[in-house]
């Protein structure tokens, strides 16, 4: 869904991927209470399996938070923001060559054709909804987005 900013329109990770984030987390989370209330029943193991599911749930709870929740694609009047879930990258219109829509994001090629494009993991389009050329919101993003970029280089 886009959101209405002063600066330009936003895009988020959608509803459903962050429900399913929420739900690895409390899948994950409940086990871990499961082990550490019912006891670990290894022999000669200690805590230590207890302990690092702990440690596990503190990273899956990041991981969540990180892929399900952070990730965003922003389009303002002078470029496009992508901020994925460890780094943002910017790319000015006028350098922009295409966007396509695909199942790890927005592949986003640059006029200097790089090797390694651009991905925006907040809008995706699925294989499934790809093989059978089905209409999804990674596509109208995509739209808008060239819309933009189709703006910038008839100016």
């Amino acid at each position: 869904m886009a959101n209405s900013a002063d600066q330009g329109e936003l895009w988020c990770v959608s509803t459903f991927q962050r429900v399913a984030w929420v739900l690895v987390l409390l899948g994950w989370l409940a086990l871990t209470l499961a082990v550490t209330i019912g006891g670990n029943k290894t022999p000669g193991a200690g805590d230590s399996p207890t302990v690092l599911l702990w440690i596990l749930t503190v990273v899956v709870a990041l991981g969540a938070w990180r892929y399900g929740f952070v990730p965003y694609v922003e389009a303002t009047d002078d470029e496009l923001i992508v901020r994925n879930a460890f780094s943002t990258k910017s790319f000015s219109w006028s350098d922009i060559k295409t966007i396509t829509p695909r199942s790890m994001g927005l592949v986003i090629i640059t006029a200097e054709d790089r090797l390694i494009p651009g991905h925006a993991w907040a809008v995706q389009k699925s294989r499934a909804a790809r093989w059978t050329n089905t209409r999804t919101r990674a596509d109208a993003v995509t739209r808008t987005l060239m819309e933009h970029v189709r703006a910038a280089a008839s100016q």
